[in-house]
């Protein structure tokens, strides 16, 4: 018993530090984001024409190691490009420019582009649509599983609840801090399925208990 009761406070003790230390760098760093929701430039271009592939070159050219997109827009002969907006320097800005007048024949200027800056998506505006239904099912499943498994107790049911299903979410997300590991489209699915995992998980301890309850419980009748 006290094996177990030491194996469960260690458990507790490295998922509270990778807590503080994921809470510390998204305070200090903020979350990495993937590129659709980061802070980016948009360059929007005008090219007769003009091919993805073609401009994927250029672009893979003036801006080395830099993460980028190009989306064709309504007119075949309108593209979008959305680069990285903090890394981004003017004389790269400059060779890009070049790389397009030598390319397609055109006498452009940085202040020529049109540009539009793209703020970044924060961790709650990704969450907000969610947070209303999650609170509700949180609340349902924790009101059924007291219900359900009263013999172990509302107090000891609630605790194993905020063990088995907030910690794994505090320590998925500060992982996601601490590995710099880009917050984007899988990133909900993901935390659906650690709670789901999370929620079996707890029903196969709840009826461990229960049945553990019940066979005291008749032991001592006897």
């Amino acid at each position: 018993m006290k094996n177990k009761l030491y194996k469960k406070l260690i458990l507790v003790a490295i998922c509270l530090v990778i807590i503080i230390a994921g809470t510390v760098v998204k305070l200090i760093k903020g979350m990495n984001y993937q590129l659709k929701w980061k802070k980016t430039k948009s360059i929007v271009l005008y090219l007769d024409n003009a091919q993805k592939n073609d401009l994927d070159l250029i672009v893979k050219e003036a801006f080395p190691g830099k993460d980028f997109i190009i989306q064709n827009l309504e007119e075949d002969d309108e593209f979008l490009v959305t680069i990285d907006y903090i890394n981004i320097s003017y004389n790269e800005m400059n060779s890009f420019v070049d790389k397009l007048n030598e390319k397609y024949n055109m006498d452009l200027t940085v202040e020529d582009l049109e540009i539009r800056v793209n703020n970044n998506v924060l961790l709650l505006d990704v969450v907000k649509p969610y947070l209303i239904p999650i609170l509700i099912t949180v609340i349902v499943v924790s009101v059924y599983f007291i219900l359900r498994y009263k013999k172990i107790g509302a107090i000891k049911i609630i605790e194993n609840l905020i063990y088995g299903i907030v910690m794994p979410q505090w320590v998925y997300f500060a992982i996601l801090a601490l590995s710099r590991l880009p917050v984007g489209y899988y990133t909900l699915p993901i935390s659906i399925l650690i709670y789901l995992i999370s929620i079996i998980t707890l029903i196969y301890i709840f009826e461990k208990q229960n049945l553990n309850v019940s066979y005291e419980n008749s032991k001592n009748k006897k």
